[in-house]
This record gives structure tokens, C-alpha cells and sequence, in this order.
């Protein structure tokens, strides 16, 4: 059995180098470490740009 990162056969499956995938793995460890719990805190594909938004800008 291969385990990977979680977002990386995401990732992968979307044409993702593996530059990209290990950022996309990366995008996602720093969501769900800032949540209680283990998958509450992922985010939706969606708001994954959110994590590269500059520091103070203001998400609503």
C-alpha cells in the first residue's frame, strides 16, 4: 500500500508537478494544524489560494 501526503493525488491527479503537489501537501498541513480536530480543519479546494493571500489582507 502507498500512502502519500494528504493533497498530493489531489494534486496530481489535477496535472501538479511534484513541486506543486508538496505545495498543495503543504497548503493543507498549515489549514488543519490552525483547527481543532483532524479534518475540520481542512479547507475546500476553493479557499486553498487563501494561504498565499498577503500578510494583513482581510478575507471575508
Amino acid at each position: 500500500m502507498t500512502r502519500s501526503a494528504p493533497g498530493t493525488s489531489p494534486a496530481c491527479s489535477n496535472g501538479a508537478d511534484p513541486a506543486g503537489r508538496l505545495a498543495r501537501a503543504n497548503t493543507l498541513g498549515a489549514f488543519t494544524v490552525a483547527a481543532d480536530g483532524d479534518w475540520e480543519g481542512l479547507p475546500r479546494r476553493d479557499e486553498l489560494h487563501l494561504l498565499a493571500a498577503a500578510l494583513g489582507t482581510t478575507i471575508r
